[in-house]
């Protein structure tokens, strides 16, 4: 395994570094950079052996900061990943308000800088024969975004020469907070030259989070009109995944599932 460095371009005059961590042996290839501390780009063998791109990744720094597509593509997503309605939320009995980025009014995903507008801290890269890991970590201060507490996150990202791509998050805070940290990656095993309809998903969940988004868009509108409307938080419901359609504890089809119910953007 090894690990080459080198400056990828800047955004806002500060230069941003991109790590490539090669697999000689497999051709498994990795990068990731300091900006969002993203994933740009993974590129592995398929089972003839030709290396194919499974990550949808960002070009360049700059286009990684704009987001212009709101894609996040890679990023760390945070504080809070999903979305917050009407950029509120109450803990501890105080009422906090958060920097709106969705619609005027809602804040998704951490807010209009959020954490996958960040430059990250490399903390550590730790590499040897079998397997190279690379630490980033980003401090939030108290009130970012509309925040309580002084967020301290970290990411380790640890890459394997099985082939093997994973990462864990920590976040500790100085005040009772909320946090809810995602990597917002995207993924074709196929490559992307391919459809996703022969892939097969498997998720370790019984439950999932369902937003009423038909309530959602209407609250929204009556809140731009200055229509009078006794609403408050827009409410996940938590519903059963079986029941649902839903279950992916064993393997399941994408295809199957996209024909029978149309999209999958849900919290499990």
């Amino acid at each position: 395994m090894h690990v080459e460095r080198k400056t990828w371009g800047q955004v806002n005059g500060l230069n941003s570094e991109l790590l490539i961590i090669k697999c000689e042996n497999t051709g498994f290839e990795v990068h990731l950079t300091d900006i969002g501390a993203s994933i740009v780009r993974v590129r592995m063998p398929d089972k003839t052996g030709d290396i194919t791109d499974i990550h949808y990744g960002r070009a360049n720094p700059q286009a990684i900061y704009d987001n212009e597509d709101n894609g996040y593509l890679g990023s760390v997503v945070g504080r809070v990943a999903s979305l917050i309605s009407f950029g509120q939320f109450e803990l501890n009995g105080k009422k906090y308000k958060l920097t709106p980025n969705m619609l005027g009014i809602h804040t998704q995903h951490g807010g209009a800088k959020g954490f996958n507008t960040k430059l990250w801290n490399i903390d550590n890269v730790d590499e040897n024969d079998n397997q190279v890991s690379v630490g980033f970590r980003y401090i939030s201060v108290d009130g970012e975004e509309g925040f309580p507490g002084r967020l301290t996150t970290s990411v380790l990202y640890t890459i394997t020469e099985s082939m093997e791509l994973s990462w864990e998050f920590r976040a500790t805070s100085d005040k009772t907070t909320i946090v809810n940290l995602i990597n917002h990656a995207y993924w074709n095993l196929d490559g992307f030259g391919h459809s996703i309809n022969d892939l097969h998903l498997k998720i370790a969940a019984s439950k999932y989070q369902h937003l009423k988004m038909g309530r959602l868009i209407v609250e929204s509108i009556a809140h731009k009109l200055h229509i009078k409307r006794k609403h408050g938080y827009i409410a996940y419901d938590i519903r059963d995944c079986k029941e649902n359609g839903l279950d992916f504890n064993e393997f399941k089809s994408l295809e199957e599932h996209l024909n029978d119910r149309g999209d999958l953007d849900h919290i499990f």
